[in-house]
């Protein structure tokens, strides 16, 4: 997601992993393809559903990206329940 217009923005990012119960699952939001902004990490417990978000004041040119990492020991999908899986989004907030 890209910012046009500068200002403070809401990015939110979920996930719904396929189910498997090893290992951790991490859901981040990374700023510029680099630095890491927020990201929740979890041990693995089924169907694990994942939701992160950050406020950030962004400049024109910034954006923002998912990353996704998990160590079940195999490849393991994000599951796709349209409109609800994944999502990732970013609204401005404040100002006019």
């Amino acid at each position: 997601l890209t910012c046009t217009v500068a200002g403070r923005y809401l990015i939110i990012a979920h996930v719904q992993w396929a189910e498997n119960s090893t290992g951790y699952r991490q859901l981040a939001i990374r700023l510029n393809g680099a630095v890491g902004q927020a990201y929740v990490r979890q041990l693995a417990c089924g169907f694990d559903n994942q939701c992160v978000s950050t406020l950030y004041d962004m400049a024109v040119g910034d954006y923002f990206e998912v990353s996704v990492k998990q160590s079940s020991g195999a490849a393991l999908n994000i599951s796709s329940f349209t409109p609800h899986t994944p999502a990732f989004m970013m609204m401005r907030v404040g100002g006019s």
